[in-house]
């Protein structure tokens, strides 16, 4: 069973790993959409929608660093903002992932972008079950105590 000190030190894992989402997004798939030349480019769409989704994935990566500090565990209050924030992680990540799907088609410049996109989703998932799991962790405290 794990202690309360590494569920914390877990959630605040999952809360670097959205911001490290958001810094891939901004840093590493931004600028090659900007660039990309294909008949069918949009990036005028494209880039305020990565932006508005790199604002929430450090508003999730905050609430998870926030999450970490809950002390209480008997109520019903410290588990939902748990659940909360692995359900839009795990939206923030299909978004994500029809960008990535949709890039991959776009041809061996794009390829950089997808990849990256396939990683982030990959961290999304990974957020979104360890969040999950911090809500179960501590309802499992609750029923044993």
């Amino acid at each position: 069973m794990l202690t309360k000190r590494n569920r914390r030190l877990i959630l605040r894992v999952a809360a670097a790993l959205a911001l490290g989402v958001a810094i891939i997004v901004a840093v590493g798939v931004i600028p090659l959409v900007r660039a990309d030349t294909s008949p069918h480019a949009t990036p005028g769409r494209a880039i305020p929608a990565f932006w508005g989704n790199i604002i929430l994935q450090v508003l999730v990566g905050m609430a998870l660093f926030g999450i970490s500090f809950i002390r209480r565990t008997g109520d019903r209050a410290s588990k939902v903002p748990a659940v909360v924030v692995g359900l839009i992680a795990l939206a923030l990540g299909l978004g994500l992932l029809d960008a990535a799907m949709a890039y991959q088609g776009e041809g061996p410049g794009m390829l950089g972008a997808s990849i990256a996109l396939y990683v982030c989703v990959g961290f999304d998932f990974l957020i979104g079950v360890i969040a999950f799991l911090a809500a179960i962790l501590r309802f499992s405290e609750t029923r044993q105590a």
